[in-house]
């Protein structure tokens, strides 16, 4: 079970928002105690919005073999990284976390835009402007 799962308040209760946080909570016994830290999650639309821009983005190139390599192109493009060791005389990068926990919303609407044009000079066949039109539409 993931530790960290997402619910939107309802009264006097709290509803699972989705799939991930239903299954996690079929798994707990009823009557069980458990720990809560109460954590305000930043903007869930948003960052399923960035998820289907790099989504869009993977589904439109060539060059990266899995999404998971572009997701760590575009945080270095965009400078959301921490220097790391020098291997074999060259600089090596770390990318930044982009988790709810570790970024402000503001942070997040920031390095969105950068990210769209790290993703831009990356892979220079796309352009802002339709990346950003596509991916209004692409999650339905």
């Amino acid at each position: 079970m993931t530790d960290k799962l997402l619910f939107t308040r309802r009264l006097s209760s709290l509803a699972p928002v989705d799939q991930e946080t239903m299954d996690a909570l079929r798994e707990l016994v009823a009557g069980e105690v458990i720990e809560v830290k109460i954590v305000k999650a930043r903007n869930l639309g948003f960052h399923m919005k960035f998820m289907s821009m790099v989504r869009l983005v993977f589904d439109n190139q060539e060059r990266f073999s899995n999404i998971t390599q572009l997701l760590t192109a575009i945080k270095i493009e965009a400078g959301w990284y921490e220097d790391g060791p020098i291997v074999k005389g060259s600089p090596s990068y770390i990318p930044k976390s982009i988790s709810f926990a570790r970024m402000k919303e503001f942070e997040f609407h920031e390095f969105y835009r950068e990210a769209v044009n790290a993703a831009c000079r990356l892979l220079p066949h796309l352009n802002a402007d339709d990346i950003m039109e596509q991916v209004i539409s692409y999650g339905d």
